[in-house]
């Protein structure tokens, strides 16, 4: 049994242009006011974009919140860059977090990891 508020899905593994992504967990339930660590696993060590989006029930659309060229290099996308609630960690290039603070009801959604050869 799980207490709190489900917040976050993260998308299933999938494979997209060779690529396997692996995301966990795959749901998330928080009480509001705390935290939650999501991560993404990538095979491709060619594939330096990292990015994280986030897809709400009520909408279809995608929302960029951060992405990373390269590892240790990330970068959270506005209006997300305010009051410190998103923070995107790439220690290195087959690995990334996206951590959301101060966790409220806006914030359940589905997060979505992918990747990408840098342009």
């Amino acid at each position: 049994h799980r207490s709190g508020t489900p917040c976050c899905s993260a998308a299933e593994s999938y494979t997209s242009d060779g690529v396997n992504i692996v995301q966990d967990p795959k749901i998330s339930f928080v009480s509001q006011s705390s935290s939650v660590m999501l991560h993404c696993t990538q095979d491709k060590t060619n594939h330096n974009m990292m990015s994280w989006y986030r897809r709400r029930q009520d909408t279809q659309d995608l929302e960029l919140l951060a992405f990373s060229v390269g590892k240790d290099n990330a970068k959270i996308e506005p209006p997300f860059d305010k009051a410190d609630k998103y923070i995107m960690t790439r220690p290195e290039v087959l690995k990334g977090t996206l951590q959301i603070e101060k966790l409220e009801a806006a914030d359940s959604a589905l997060y979505y990891c992918a990747t990408s050869l840098t342009q």
